[in-house]
């Protein structure tokens, strides 16, 4: 929203720290290594899902672009459980 530069970066930082946690985990060799880093982009994912919700419900985005934001982060968190399931066995 208009005049909301801090939100606007708060939610960059979180969106960008997903992708680059998944690229690190995906660099790693080490299932736990793997693991950790996307555990970290999961919290990311989640933190950004929480923005997401926030905005909505002050009315600052539009309701069918939170509503498929989230869906996606849902999508997106889910992979990231499924990938941390595999790479702790």
């Amino acid at each position: 929203p208009r005049g909301r530069a801090a939100l606007k970066e708060q939610m960059d930082s979180a969106a960008s720290s997903v992708v680059a946690n998944i690229a690190e985990g995906a660099g790693e060799f080490s299932g736990k290594e793997k693991a950790r880093f996307y555990r970290m982009a999961r919290r990311s994912a989640v933190e950004l899902a929480a923005w997401v919700d926030i905005t909505a419900r002050r009315r600052e985005t539009p309701e069918p672009l939170a509503q498929q934001a989230l869906h996606e982060l849902e999508v997106v968190v889910a992979m990231l459980i499924r990938l941390i399931q595999v790479c702790e066995r």
